[in-house]
């Protein structure tokens, strides 16, 4: 009798600390997500003062460039002179919020592709790798069921010096993770993927120093590699 009720005790012990661990991830998976959209506060006052003066929007564009800082500081007018682009990157947006305004961004101005790139701060900040893998997924479905090209950009790693945690939480591991996703997914789908990040980094996954201003955004020099990237992808199909 003592040991049927000492195996209850344990067994009981046992579904205590099991259902303690669920609901461990259950609130952290619910932390993660609140983080992932914190920044949706007043979003769309916040992106109509963001956009910079060189993402004005043109009538009857072909292309669309969807993303965050680094593809709001990406100059199309001096990089693609003459041809009817347009920027809809915003500064510090995770790719939550580009699916918020992908609608208003980019459907609505019937373009015939968009350059869908993500910012490594949705890795820096931990946002949950199926959150970022599910929003790719979305504006890429959301794309093509608008008979819109959708042309999916790795993420750009960080460089060495600017990748301050280690291991599987290291921004850069997050990052090659999610591009190898990235890519399994858009040659399943047989999308144009742009890899941006195998170009521009080092033999340890790093962005070159020299590509980069502050080791996170391109300077002139990246910006040339990603525009030469992206004109050979493309191969000028989007201005016929």
């Amino acid at each position: 009798m003592n040991r049927f009720l000492t195996l209850i005790l344990i067994v009981s012990i046992i579904g205590n600390l099991l259902g303690l661990v669920v609901l461990y991830k259950a609130f952290d998976y619910r932390k993660k997500m609140q983080l992932a959209w914190a920044q949706s506060h007043e979003w769309v006052s916040e992106y109509n003062k963001k956009v910079p003066a060189h993402a004005q929007d043109t009538q009857n564009p072909s292309l669309v460039f969807m993303g965050a800082s680094i593809t709001a500081h990406w100059d199309l007018a001096k990089f693609f002179p003459n041809r009817p682009y347009v920027n809809k990157g915003i500064d510090g947006q995770y790719a939550g919020h580009l699916l918020l305004r992908f609608q208003h961004d980019v459907i609505d101005l019937h373009p015939y592709g968009v350059v869908i790139k993500f910012c490594e701060m949705n890795f820096a900040h931990d946002v949950p790798f199926e959150i970022s893998r599910d929003n790719m997924i979305m504006m890429a479905t959301l794309a093509k069921a608008n008979n819109i090209k959708p042309i999916l950009a790795s993420v750009l790693p960080v460089s060495k010096a600017a990748d301050k945690k280690e291991g599987k939480a290291s921004i850069n591991y997050q990052v090659h993770v999610f591009n190898q996703w990235l890519t399994a997914y858009a040659k399943q789908n047989q999308l144009t993927l742009v890899d941006f990040a195998s170009a521009m980094s080092d033999e340890n996954g790093c962005l070159r120093a020299e590509l980069a201003y502050d080791g996170v955004h391109p300077n002139e020099q990246g910006y040339q590699i990603m525009t030469k990237l992206l004109d050979e992808s493309l191969n000028h199909r989007v201005d016929q």
